[in-house]
């Protein structure tokens, strides 16, 4: 079970957390405080008590809100804006069956990688192209995955008729001159 800390454990904690993320150093918050480099060491190893003036300075340097180093982790995680509360309140208005359908939905995108998350939109875009647009992006996505297309699928999807044999440095297909090939 989690202990709950007490205010100054809170603030010792917080600061250490700030710290921790490696986006200031002790001698900018020192300098920013108006204290010397080892009074804030000293309060960063719990030898000496830290200032609320020292937790706000520092969060400040960084932009955060110094309230959030003084909230306990366990805490932070209950700790919902109104929009989120108002999602909350909509969730919980759903029918059981619904709201456990939306769950079992989330649970199964929720740890999806986004390359595949990146593939479903693309897939979800082209289904709502026109053929023609349709045909050039799928051979488009060809040509990118498999370096290259045969010269009669470059042909028929309207794209740069390509030399099958590669460049000097062996990088893939060279294009040859004019849209669609050579000339006869």
């Amino acid at each position: 079970m989690h202990q709950r800390l007490n205010l100054s454990e809170r603030a010792l904690a917080g600061f250490r957390r700030l710290m921790a993320t490696k986006r200031i150093t002790q001698t900018q918050v020192a300098r920013a405080a108006g204290l010397p480099p080892a009074s804030i060491n000293r309060m960063l190893s719990g030898t000496q008590r830290i200032t609320l003036e020292v937790l706000d300075v520092a969060s400040g340097l960084i932009g955060a809100d110094p309230l959030d180093l003084l909230i306990d982790p366990i805490d932070l995680r209950m700790r919902v804006s109104p929009r989120e509360q108002a999602l909350v309140n909509y969730l919980r208005s759903l029918p059981s069956t619904t709201l456990e359908a939306l769950l079992d939905f989330l649970d199964y995108y929720i740890d999806e990688a986004p390359a595949t998350r990146q593939l479903r939109d693309a897939h979800e875009h082209l289904r709502h192209l026109k053929d023609g647009p349709r045909q050039r992006a799928v051979a488009y996505l060809l040509f990118l995955r498999e370096g290259g297309l045969t010269p009669d699928l470059q042909a028929a999807f309207g794209l740069p008729v390509t030399d099958e044999s590669a460049d000097k440095e062996g990088r893939g297909p060279r294009l040859l001159k004019g849209r669609h090939g050579p000339k006869k």
